[in-house]
């Protein structure tokens, strides 16, 4: 009698659980999912969501333990981001199971591709803010897609005003000009107009400065702004840059 792992084999990539912040790019897992009724749902439904004029994008996907909803979301990632040949198994599944609507479903993906993609943000986990974790996710894309030049106006304009703010710190001035020298208060107020300029490298100086002087606490650009109009900023930077 034949052993049952000689009859019965799992899908290369296929493991009892996704994680979508390490495993974005892991396409083998993703080309592993096998659509459910309502994951192919989902899937055909991207083809509306990515029409210029489509008005409601937002989908919410819900579900017990182990249905595949991380899964779910890989495959998609992978799609947002002109990937759509690294889950091709997945497609093709979808097609032998719904031919007569996967026709317009590739046709609405031939529109996404490596050079006219979407920037995908993850969020993962309980954290202790909504608002604050969009921000954090925002910026976490960005370096890692090699955009963080495209920081938001409001993070420059979050830290000249906390700049600002230190400078009105009596106890802070003793560090501020131990770091920037006796003419400290010129050497800030250079800085803060940098960062209402919108300069990267005032940024990263100021980033280092708050450190420094706050005893190594980093600035949380997640407590100062909105994920609103965050986003909305750097969609527009992104779309205007092509």
């Amino acid at each position: 009698m034949a052993k049952l792992a000689e009859v019965i084999t799992t899908a290369p990539g296929f493991r009892a659980a996704v994680r979508l912040v390490d495993e974005l790019d892991d396409f083998e897992k993703a080309a592993a999912y096998i659509p459910t009724r309502g994951g192919a749902e989902v899937l055909f439904d991207v083809g509306r969501q990515i029409e210029p004029t489509a008005r409601q994008r937002a989908r919410l996907i819900t579900g017990s333990y182990g249905t595949g909803k991380s899964h779910l979301a890989l495959v998609l990632a992978a799609i947002y981001r002109g990937l759509a040949d690294k889950v091709a198994p997945v497609l093709d599944r979808l097609g032998q199971a719904h031919p007569g609507r996967f026709k317009t479903l590739t046709e609405a993906l031939s529109a996404v591709t490596p050079q006219r993609k979407y920037l995908v943000v993850v969020l993962e986990g309980d954290q202790d803010d909504f608002n604050a974790a969009l921000v954090r996710g925002l910026r976490a894309a960005l370096d890692k897609a090699g955009l963080g030049d495209y920081m938001p106006r409001t993070y420059f304009s979050a830290a000249a005003d906390r700049l600002e703010e230190l400078m009105s710190l009596q106890d802070a001035h003793e560090r501020l000009e131990r770091m920037m020298g006796r003419t400290w208060r010129q050497a800030v107020r250079d800085l803060v107009a940098e960062l209402r300029a919108g300069s990267h490298e005032a940024l990263v100086q100021f980033e280092d400065v708050h450190r420094q002087v706050c005893f190594g606490a980093p600035f949380l650009f997640e407590t100062r702004v909105q994920a609103e109009q965050t986003f909305r900023e750097c969609a527009e930077q992104l779309v205007a840059s092509g």
